[in-house]
């Protein structure tokens, strides 16, 4: 884990110097960024037919690693529209390590140009979980979105606050039995992200 954070690092450092564009916001939008975050999940899952009438329900807390991207165009100085992956890895929950994903667009608004400036995120999209680390495991989908606070300390550079809620799901049919399984994650992250224009 150690060698993750340090590697998300030097990658950060080197986005920040290499792909700076011509150091005004308007225009093309690439940046990533790293942190930690408190997960608080809950799980349910049920099972019918066949005379067959089983459910399950477990809630977690658990520290976790949070990765975030984002690409997208900056119609003027203090907006951003983009499209942003949020993903967080959750150690050690039911003895898996899932993974949970915010696909969505983002719009991001900065109170001064130029910075440093507070701004404002917030953006809605698909949630995915899945199990990186587990061949064939099920891959649950459902709606999601974020909010946040940040303050761009330097030019390229941002800290921000958010919080993070989806729902994914996944439904199995099939000729005897019927099973269901959804996820309720909702996520308080802090990360430093690295923004090029």
């Amino acid at each position: 884990m150690k060698r993750i954070c340090l590697v998300l690092i030097i990658i950060l450092i080197f986005l920040g110097q290499a792909f700076s564009f011509d150091g005004q916001r308007k225009g093309f939008i690439l940046g990533g960024g790293a942190g930690f975050s408190i997960n608080f999940l809950k799980y349910n899952w049920t099972m019918t037919g066949n005379n067959i009438d089983r459910s399950k329900e477990s809630n977690w807390n658990r520290l976790g690693i949070v990765a975030d991207f984002k690409i997208g165009y900056a119609p003027t100085d203090q907006l951003e529209i983009v499209y942003s992956n949020k993903a967080s890895i959750i150690p050690e929950v039911d003895d898996t390590v899932p993974m949970f994903s915010l696909n969505s667009v983002t719009m991001n608004f900065y109170f001064k140009d130029p910075g440093p400036s507070a701004f404002i995120s917030a953006g809605a999209g698909i949630m995915i979980n899945g199990y990186p680390f587990v061949q064939g495991a099920i891959v649950r989908t459902g709606f999601g979105f974020h909010i946040g606070i940040g303050y761009e300390i330097s030019k390229h550079w941002s800290l921000i606050l958010e919080y993070i809620y989806g729902a994914p799901e996944d439904t199995y049919e099939g000729s005897l039995v019927n099973e269901y399984s959804q996820y309720k994650i909702s996520t308080v992250r802090a990360s430093i992200i690295i923004t090029a224009f």
